[in-house]
């Protein structure tokens, strides 16, 4: 999992939602736009509910991974993290024909996996 710090807080959620949504911040950046999405993420107190982020090119994000106990396998939903990861990438590409961003980095994070790996 990962740590989104953003503005003066943070969320905890799956590693691939992270990821999406980093890449999608970085697309909104280079083409002057903003969008607001939900993902899922993980309360303090071990439940799942969902963060609204309005993502500007001034709005500086960063994602760190963070270590979880094995009991979050029990209250992450994969399906959800999995919708959310999908539409953050489908959003990218909107954003993208849009304003013709710059083209993002390639790498295997557009297949999903699951964030647990089995924990």
């Amino acid at each position: 999992m990962k740590r989104i710090y953003y503005l003066n807080g943070s969320v905890l959620t799956g590693d691939f939602v992270a990821d999406a949504i980093t890449d999608l911040a970085r697309v909104i950046a280079s083409g002057k736009s903003s969008t607001a999405v939900d993902i899922p993420v993980l309360l303090p107190n071990g439940e799942t509910s969902s963060a609204k982020f309005l993502i500007s090119p001034e709005s500086p994000m960063m994602s760190v991974p963070e270590t979880v106990s094995a009991l979050v396998n029990d209250s992450w939903d994969e399906c959800v993290a999995h919708a959310a990861t999908e539409s953050l990438r489908e959003r990218i590409t909107v954003v993208r024909l849009s304003t013709r961003a710059a083209p993002l980095r390639v790498d295997s994070s557009s297949a999903y996996a699951s964030d647990f790996g089995g924990v």
